[in-house]
């Protein structure tokens, strides 16, 4: 019965968005942040795609703009991260007919992460267009494959940094890329709301007995002024990483993201 009702969901589905294929182009597609843009750039072989925030600003607190309007108002289908949804009623007052699609898949500044962010938005965009289904498939094993062989070419760097057994403190946003790059997680942290005074006392206790090397800030939102608090005890080097990438360049976003990332800490590995 379960599985009955999976398949008619699926079909409603299909149904829905393959009966409105003329109406809905690639183009008509906004993506909540420039890491989705990348995924449905990557995906579609396209250039046209549009991004809601801005790679600089939070995603977690954003306040729509004038401008925003425009594209919420010209597109037809929206995809987001769930932590976006204090978004939803806002968008839904300027544009009743949109459809919103939730992307599950974390971790997408990661190898690993981004790969499952691309099988997601490729099974999500082929019930839209079927008949790309061939030309999307292979878009995708393209960026995996070149994401393989970077992955491969970091071998031994990120070898080298995990015999080092380096310990950080990391912001939350970081701690999947801070391992995936052979780094040691002490522990996460988010923004300064969450910090209670006893258990920073505590984690302050712990990073300095542990001799903690590095404190992996986030670019965006709060996380950095958290990294700043543990550091005025600490005082070691806070590097600061990014999670969604600038819309720059003809390759994958993802690369120079990943290139960033991994460069921000190789300079610092002495």
């Amino acid at each position: 019965m379960n599985s009955m009702k999976k398949i008619l969901f699926l079909s409603l589905i299909i149904f829905c968005f393959t009966g409105c294929v003329d109406r809905i182009t690639e183009d008509k597609i906004l993506c909540g942040t420039s890491i989705i843009s990348s995924l449905v750039r990557d995906i579609t072989g396209e250039n046209n795609t549009k991004t809601l925030i801005p790679h600089l600003a939070c995603p977690g607190t954003y306040d729509l703009k004038p401008d925003d309007a425009k594209k919420i108002s010209t597109a037809k289908i929206l995809i987001i991260h769930p932590f976006q949804k204090y978004l939803v009623d806002k968008i839904i007052k300027i544009n009743k007919n949109l459809k919103i699609i939730y992307i599950s898949s974390s971790d997408l500044n990661t190898p690993g992460g981004y790969i499952s962010g691309l099988n997601e938005i490729y099974n999500f965009l082929i019930q839209i267009f079927p008949h790309k289904k061939e030309q999307y498939n292979k878009n995708m094993n393209n960026i995996i494959s070149k994401i393989k062989e970077k992955i491969a070419e970091d071998t031994m760097l990120i070898k080298e940094i995990k015999d080092k057994k380096i310990k950080v403190i990391s912001s939350i946003h970081q701690k999947a890329f801070c391992e995936y790059a052979g780094l040691t997680v002490l522990f996460t942290f988010a923004g300064p709301d969450s910090l209670q005074p006893q258990d920073l006392t505590n984690m302050i206790k712990t990073a300095k007995k542990e001799k903690v090397k590095f404190i992996i800030s986030n670019l965006t939102g709060d996380n950095d002024i958290s990294a700043d608090i543990f550091n005025k005890e600490l005082k070691v080097k806070k590097i600061t990483l990014m999670y969604f990438p600038p819309e720059e360049g003809v390759d994958s976003y993802f690369f120079s993201l990943y290139s960033y990332n991994l460069e921000q800490i190789k300079s610092e590995i002495k």
